[in-house]
């Protein structure tokens, strides 16, 4: 049995389910107080696959990708969850920027769990036998494949700029700006599989990607339904120089720097 204290925090008592695998969310959730076991299910049979505590984040997948999820999530013990929307997210990261670092640094934690640990059965569960191989998705919490992006070829010479050399800064308002390095493909959308990941439902799952040419850092729409703006003017490709300021969907703004962190780029162009 679970109840809901207000619109922001979840309250489960042991056995309760979060969420269930095949289950849709537009959330994530972050563990205040108590643990909560992951569990996927493996020759008919519950199994778990880790066990999170305070400070862990779970379902940032179905958040992220907007796709069922693959696992179950189920309260071992008494737990409180914070809710966490894409729009408070967002808000979160441009205000406080640590805590990126923060949720990145939980979730490489879980990686390496999810590598070096067996698959147990829950507590809850009959023994199975041991499941044939097959191929699956990987799981929430689980390492992703991630597709080799296509790149356009050119029959000129790509200048061998270094990647420290382009950036795209967020300077929204409030908080510390927040710097990106390009590297010779960056690919931007609202999924996790991107370079910079812009977790808003204005943004598409795979919205633009910015690669090094000859002729410098081009940035392309990928067919968005809100567009990909540069300097005000939607786009569909324009390479891009110092100051520009670059729109994704219709709030995410970023200014393209060439150089140091210190050096001068003028004012951003209007």
């Amino acid at each position: 049995m679970n109840h809901v204290e207000d619109s922001r925090h979840l309250a489960l008592e042991a056995g309760a389910y979060l969420y269930r695998a095949g289950d849709t969310s537009t959330e994530m959730f972050l563990i205040r107080e108590g643990e909560v076991e992951l569990l996927k299910s493996v020759a008919g049979a519950e199994r778990r696959l880790t066990i999170l505590g305070v400070g862990d984040v779970l379902g940032e997948v179905g958040m992220f990708e907007g796709a069922p999820h693959e696992t179950a999530a189920r309260a071992l013990t008494s737990c409180t969850l914070l809710r966490i929307d894409p729009a408070t997210f967002f808000s979160l990261v441009r205000q406080r920027p640590e805590i990126a670092g923060h949720m990145v640094r939980r979730l490489g934690r879980r990686l390496v769990e999810a590598l070096e640990s067996p698959v147990v059965p829950s507590a809850t569960s009959e023994p199975a036998s041991e499941p044939e191989d097959e191929a699956e998705e990987p799981a929430e919490g689980a390492p992703m494949t991630q597709p080799r992006p296509r790149t356009r070829r050119s029959t000129r010479e790509v200048p061998a700029t270094t990647e420290r050399e382009a950036r795209l800064v967020d300077k929204g308002p409030g908080g510390s700006p927040i710097s990106y390095t390009l590297g010779r493909l960056t690919t931007i959308g609202r999924t996790l599989r991107n370079t910079i990941v812009i977790p808003a439902p204005d943004v598409s799952r795979s919205h633009a990607r910015i690669e090094l040419t000859a002729d410098g850092f081009l940035l392309s729409d990928l067919g968005s339904q809100n567009g990909t703006f540069v300097n005000g003017e939607r786009i569909k490709e324009q390479v891009l120089k110092p100051g520009d300021q670059v729109r994704i969907g219709d709030q995410a703004t970023f200014v393209f720097v060439m150089g140091g962190p210190d050096e001068d780029q003028g004012n951003p162009r209007g």
